[in-house]
């Protein structure tokens, strides 16, 4: 589990995981946004394992970053799953509502 984009939690499976850590140890030094890339990356991310119940907990660092206090909601993304604070994701999703039929529209099939 670590940090992602508009202040949401990425959960991978650790294979996965490992293929997006070599990816961005394939990026240039040089640029200022691969370093920022892995920086975050790598400085959130913690090894999870649920417990009998399925449940994963959420470190207090992961928790303030995403603004986590009581209820989440949790989307499933292609390969990974996303966690969510509500009132984030409701702001987030209506935006990208707004935008989905175009962006069906220009998508390359």
């Amino acid at each position: 589990m670590t940090q992602g984009q508009e202040n949401c939690l990425v959960v991978w499976p650790e294979d996965v995981f490992m293929q997006e850590a070599q990816r961005a140890q394939q990026t240039p030094l040089t640029s200022r946004d691969a370093r920022d890339y892995a920086r975050v990356l790598f400085a959130g991310a913690e090894q999870t394992t649920p417990d009998k119940q399925g449940r994963i907990g959420i470190p207090p660092l992961l928790r303030d970053y995403a603004g986590i206090v009581k209820d989440v909601v949790v989307i499933g993304v292609m390969d990974r799953i996303e966690i969510w604070d509500p009132a984030k994701w409701a702001e987030y999703s209506a935006g990208a509502q707004a935008k989905f039929a175009d962006l069906d529209e220009s998508a390359d099939r």
